[in-house]
Order: C-alpha cells, then structure tokens, then sequence
C-alpha cells in the first residue's frame, strides 16, 4: 500500500508539472503572437484608409492626405468639394475651397460655374466681363463715361452761369456807383453856382449876412 501511494503521489506530481510548462508556454505563445501583430500593426499610406487600406482618401487640402481609419479632411476641402471627407462635389452655384464662394451674383443663364475655378458656364450677367466677370463691359464702361461726361458739363455750366451772374452784378454795381457820385458832383456844382450867383446880386457873403 505504501509503495502505491508513493507511486500516485509522483504521477501526480509529473502531471502539475506538465500542466505548468503547457500553460506556460500558452502564455508565451500568446505573448509572442501580440508582439508579432504590434510590430506589424502600420497605418494605411498613399492616399488610402478604412480595411485593409482599400478605400481611396477624397479631395483633402493641399493634397493632404485623409485619417487612416474614418477618411476624414483634417485641414479641410480643395477647391470643389466639400463634406467630411471631401467627395461631394460643389452644389449648382458655388465653387472654391470648401464650396464657400457663390457664382450666382455674377454668373449669366443658368447661373453656374466651374465649382474649382468660379467661370460661369454661360457667360456673364449684362454689364460684366472677364474670367470671373468682374470687368465691367464696354457698353457699360461708355454709358458710364457718358454719363460722367454730362455730369461734368452741368457742373461746368452751372460754374459759368453763376461766374456770369456775379460778374453782371458787380458791373452794375460800379456803374450805379459812379453815376451816384457823378449826380452828387452835379448837384454839389449847383449848389455852388447858386450861391456865386446869389452872393454877385446883393453884394455880401451869404454865409455872413443876418
């Protein structure tokens, strides 16, 4: 009896000791397979995101590229496109980085434009010129210039008039001036002639004579 009890004791202790290195081996397979997987665990590259890396990165600014995981413009849109990920293209209308810049105002017909670069599809408004209809048109620039034209002839002749007016004005003024000192002269005269004449008929100075 004893030597079988002594015989169980040491296969059992054979089995703990078994039991021990396979879990410890488990453990460092483990060990091993999380190391393996950290040192090959690389964010996607090349303009890519998502599983796998498979989906493409959309219009970021600057050509920045996307997050890795959700795709996601950190810096924003390029010009044309708009949305978290920068795929949806500029609605009718609106064009530039971020789709932030409006056509309508400028844009003739069916008012839109090129949504990167802002050029209307259809020319421009009635008025406007140039790429981005921001000259005005040669029509509009001779209505314009005739307009300033004519307001500078009313200026001009409402200058005149008036130069004319204070001109006449101050002429008649010398002239009753001087025909105003020209009566007093006269009447000066005959006060005088009076008073020789009186003074020769009696003999004696008026001023004097009681």
């Amino acid at each position: 009896m004893g030597r079988i009890a002594a015989r169980d004791a040491t296969r059992i202790a054979l089995l703990q000791i078994d039991v021990t290195g396979l879990q410890g081996s488990v453990r460092r397979n483990v060990n091993q397979v999380g190391r393996h997987q950290n040192v090959h665990r690389v964010k996607c590259e090349g303009g890519t995101y998502g599983v796998d890396c498979r989906q493409i990165c959309g219009h970021c600014l600057s050509g920045s590229y996307c997050h890795h995981l959700n795709g996601t413009c950190g810096e924003g849109c390029s010009a044309g496109f708009y949305g978290a990920t920068c795929m949806t293209e500029c609605s009718a209308g609106y064009f530039g980085i971020n789709c932030q810049e409006n056509c309508k105002a400028y844009c003739g017909g069916n008012r839109t434009c090129d949504v990167i670069t802002g050029i209307c599809d259809e020319g421009c408004i009635e008025g406007l010129q140039g790429p981005l209809c921001d000259e005005g048109s040669i029509s509009s620039r001779t209505v314009s210039n005739n307009c300033d034209l004519n307001t500078t002839s009313i200026i001009i002749s409402l200058v005149i008039s008036l130069f004319l007016v204070l001109t006449g004005s101050i002429l008649n003024f010398i002239i009753w001036k001087r025909k105003d000192d020209g009566t007093e002269k006269q009447n000066s005269s005959r006060t005088k002639m009076k008073n020789m004449d009186a003074t020769g008929s009696t003999g004696t100075d008026p001023v004097i004579q009681n």
